[in-house]
């Protein structure tokens, strides 16, 4: 029995072989042949439409040539009606514009003559005004001499006054000063040691004032290099953190494409382990599943190769029979939580190299700008006191430079 049933296996799968190769060559001849069918199909059915529409529009054609014809003659008498009334307009138009005319040429001559009266009135009236000033201004020009004259003699004698005032007062100015003199002279020579004291007052006021001026400065100074400085090491702190920040979301990244290529490889390790020839699908038989082992379908996961080849023996029935024993079997299937810790490792450990210097200097740039607080915040400190102290020492020197005034 063995002898006789492998030879028929052998001589079925060949023709099968046969049978599949002959399909193969001669497709593209039997899509041309369908193609060339079609065509000419399409072509008499495009002959057959063309033929009814010509029928049926026929009768519009002539009822739209008679209707035109109509509208034509209806309008070359409209026409010429609207040329006759045309030319009686004109004809009017004509009348009535040599009518204007003429009125408007009369007009003209009014108004030119009207122009000409008012232009020789105009011109006498301007002749009698230009003698009437001519007049007024030669009077003018006589009484402003006699006035300038006048003037002329009143300055001059009230030049001469001021000046013998003004000699007597710079006189009168000079003695008062050289006695001013005298008696300041005298008072500084008696209150020498007083005037010493509060040149010293004052000394002192004018250097504790500069001693604040130079102290404030240097603060200032000192404040803008501080604040560039920690601004400086504050953006290259925040380019770290961005860094880092950038790296550690391509590790959680990569950690969560682990979790899902985790749960997907155990997925497909589910599918494969279920074998078709295991499974108790209505329909698919063993020369059913030897055909599908041929194309290389033989466990649920390998189901998905239905969707882009043609098994014989294996229509649409069976393959969504297939399908849906392949979902049976996908539902199934309860994936382990969590990451392995080897893989977990090789993660972190190709991240280290990258983020463990990145953390480095951004614990470098925090100390940095903790360091400049601090040095400023002593700094300012220390400038603060020195500060207060000068306040206090040119508050007792002013006080004393006013009492010695007062006195």
């Amino acid at each position: 029995m063995y002898f006789i049933a492998k030879p028929v296996g052998v001589i079925t799968m060949g023709v099968f072989g046969i049978w599949w190769l002959i399909m193969k060559f001669t497709e593209d001849a039997r899509r041309k042949d369908a193609l060339i069918s079609l065509q000419k199909q399409h072509e008499a059915e495009w002959e057959l439409t063309n033929a009814r529409y010509d029928k049926q529009v026929q009768p519009l054609v002539s009822a739209n040539r008679k209707s035109l014809d109509l509208w034509t003659a209806a309008n070359a008498a409209k026409a010429a009606k609207h040329a006759q009334n045309c030319k009686v307009i004109q004809e009017e138009n004509r009348s009535r514009l040599a009518a204007w005319e003429a009125d408007i040429a009369k007009i003209t001559n009014d108004h030119q003559r009207v122009v000409r009266e008012v232009e020789q009135e105009n011109r006498r009236t301007l002749s009698a005004w230009e003698t009437e000033t001519s007049i007024r201004q030669d009077a003018y020009d006589q009484q402003r001499k006699k006035i300038d004259q006048e003037n002329g003699r009143l300055i001059w004698a009230w030049e001469k006054l001021n000046a013998q005032r003004l000699a007597e007062h710079q006189r009168k100015c000079r003695e008062v000063d050289a006695a001013n003199q005298k008696i300041l002279t005298a008072w500084e020579h008696a209150n020498a040691p007083w005037i010493e004291e509060q040149k010293r007052w004052r000394r002192s006021a004018q250097s504790k004032e500069e001693e604040i001026t130079r102290l404030e400065t240097a603060l200032m100074t000192r404040r803008a290099s501080s604040t560039s400085r920690f601004q400086q090491q504050l953006a290259t702190a925040e380019k770290i953190r961005n860094s880092c920040e950038d790296a550690l979301r391509d590790y959680e990244s990569d950690l969560r494409q682990a979790e899902l290529n985790a749960r997907q490889l155990q997925l497909d390790l589910h599918l494969d382990n279920s074998l078709i020839c295991n499974a108790r699908i209505k329909g698919i038989s063993a020369d059913r599943i030897l055909a599908l082992e041929s194309f290389g379908v033989e466990t649920a996961r390998d189901v998905e190769m239905l969707k882009n080849k043609k098994i014989p023996g294996i229509g649409p029935v069976l393959s969504r029979r297939l399908f849906d024993w392949r979902d049976k079997v996908a539902s199934s299937f309860r994936p382990k939580q969590g990451l392995p810790e080897s893989e977990t490792l090789r993660i972190a450990s190709r991240y280290a190299p990258t983020l463990l210097p990145v953390v480095q200097d951004f614990e470098t740039a925090m100390s940095d700008l903790e360091r400049i607080g601090i040095e400023y915040r002593s700094y300012e400190s220390n400038q603060v006191r020195a500060i207060a102290d000068a306040l206090e020492r040119l508050s007792v020197a002013n006080a004393f430079v006013q009492a010695m005034n007062v006195v």
